[in-house]
């Protein structure tokens, strides 16, 4: 069979199971377009935040990151799997168990039955619609923190600072606690809602005007949930870069 032939037929059987095979270039997928990213801007810390079980931080290994991660996830489950996922991989640190907000203390989550929904906020109609796994199956007291107390002293010996934070609606209240190192960093990547998807959370037009006011411009969009029913993105991360 010719190559080009072979090619045709993989790409067939691939679109029947559900997949494209496409080149791994910028212009066709996420992880690349990261990936460049970090290389360009010589990233030497990422500070995952809202980890879950490790997802965002294995992809990034996976893609050629070598530098130091540190990662933050309040959920018992999710945080015992992370550190399973993360036990062979001698520059990335779990720190203790956490949620990361505004203010130090406690606070109740509320867990969702495919875990990575998982907010402290109340989840809202169309979310749970549009993704029937997100609805709530219980609650867990957690550990709250800022990220200025958990990560800028470790972050002071670091050059370019790569900050996500995934956190289900929660991102203002991390930003208010990360004034500080926010100054350090190079970089920032929030999952952002276009539409409203938890109780009083922030849309995407009131985290890129703070953002901007902070001194980033938004540098990538990288679509996160949409809408099976009408393909609408309902979230998306925005990588933005320090001006």
């Amino acid at each position: 069979m010719m190559l080009s032939s072979m090619k045709k037929w993989i790409k067939w059987i691939l679109k029947k199971k559900g997949f494209v095979l496409q080149t791994f270039v910028p212009e066709h997928s996420p992880c690349a377009m990261l990936e460049k990213f970090i290389c360009k801007y010589e990233i030497d810390l990422i500070l995952d935040v809202g980890a879950n079980i490790g997802q965002f931080s294995r992809g990034i290994r996976e893609n050629g990151y070598k530098g130091k991660i540190i990662s933050y996830e309040p959920l018992s489950a999710a945080y015992d799997s992370l550190l399973e996922n993360s036990k062979n991989d001698s520059l990335w640190t779990i720190y203790d168990k956490c949620a990361i907000g505004s203010y130090k203390g406690f606070v109740d989550i509320n867990i969702s039955a495919n875990s990575v929904s998982s907010s402290i906020l109340s989840i809202m109609k169309l979310h749970v619609e549009s993704a029937p796994t997100s609805a709530y199956i219980a609650t867990e007291r957690v550990r709250i923190e800022t990220l200025d107390s958990v990560a800028l002293e470790a972050a002071q010996e670091f050059k370019n600072i790569f900050i996500k934070i995934d956190t289900q609606g929660f991102e203002w209240e991390v930003l208010d606690g990360a004034q500080k190192i926010m100054r350090l960093a190079r970089a920032i990547q929030l999952e952002v809602s276009l539409e409203p998807l938890y109780e009083g959370t922030k849309l995407w037009k009131d985290i890129v005007a703070r953002l901007e006011n902070e001194g980033f411009s938004v540098f990538a969009l990288y679509p996160a949930f949409c809408s099976p029913e009408t393909g609408r993105i309902l979230q998306c991360d925005i990588l933005f870069v320090k001006n």
